[in-house]
This record gives C-alpha cells, sequence and structure tokens, in this order.
C-alpha cells in the first residue's frame, strides 16, 4: 500500500484522483514497458472527471486534474493505455451474491480503505490544535 499528503483542501475526491495521479506516475517511471492497465475506482468524481477528459473546469479539483492529464499524456505517448472502471462504493458481501461486484473489487476497496485509514490516522491534527488551526484559517480567509 501506499499514502501521503495531499495539498489543497482535504477531501476524499482529490485525495482519489492524487492516488490515481501515482498510478500515473508509476506508469511513466517504468521505461521500455507499455500495456494496458485497467484501473477499479469507486469514486464517482474521479471517475466522472475522467470519462469527461481534458477539460479546463472540475470544480475544487482544477489543480490536480490539470496535473493529472499533463502526466497522463506522458503515459500515453510512452505507450499506456489506462481504462478507468467504476466499482460499486460501500460493498458487501450480499453485493458479490447478488453479482453487483466481484469478490476482487470488495477486497481491493477493503485495502484501499485500509491504507486511507491509516494515512488519516498518521496525519490527522491532534484536538489540542484544531482551534488554533481554525482560527488561523479563517483568520487567513477573512484577510484576503
Amino acid at each position: 500500500g501506499q499514502y501521503g499528503t495531499l495539498a489543497g483542501p482535504q477531501t476524499v475526491p482529490r485525495a482519489e484522483l492524487m492516488s490515481f495521479m501515482a498510478l500515473v506516475d508509476f506508469l511513466i517511471g517504468h521505461e521500455g514497458e507499455t500495456g494496458v492497465h485497467q484501473v477499479h475506482t469507486d469514486n464517482k468524481a474521479v471517475y466522472t472527471g475522467y470519462c469527461k477528459g481534458y477539460i479546463l473546469k472540475h470544480g475544487n479539483m482544477d489543480d490536480l486534474w490539470e496535473e493529472f492529464w499533463i502526466k497522463w499524456h506522458v503515459a500515453m505517448s510512452k505507450g499506456w493505455i489506462i481504462i478507468l472502471h467504476k466499482v460499486k462504493a460501500h460493498s458487501t458481501v450480499a453485493d458479490i451474491a447478488s453479482g453487483k461486484i466481484l469478490q476482487e473489487h470488495l477486497v481491493g476497496n477493503a485495502l484501499a480503505d485500509t491504507w486511507a485509514d491509516k494515512a488519516a490516522k498518521i496525519n490527522a491534527v491532534p484536538e489540542t490544535r484544531r482551534s488554533i488551526l481554525s482560527l488561523i484559517w479563517f483568520g487567513s480567509i477573512s484577510i484576503s
């Protein structure tokens, strides 16, 4: 697993897109290798944004999408093809039984959630500092 920091607003869709971008970086770094890479996400914002293709406005993720598409073009120019699939979020074993998802989707999502929880705990702001940071953040907003 992998986890890391995220610049800008700390939201789940931004973290999911950052993770997708890390995969593209990984592919770019594999010189001389090419192929089709099947990627699965349960995040609707990332899936919808990817399916829209390169556009100028993606709301609060404009900065990340701009960076993503630059990297995506580099990966494509090196021969990588990335196909993104949407899988059901918050899946259960019952979803497997009903055919809504495959077992590997449930396992993959559980692993991703495990690493996300670990990263959130490591990077959480201690309760004793939250009010101070809120005041600083609010002050910077009201001053601007």
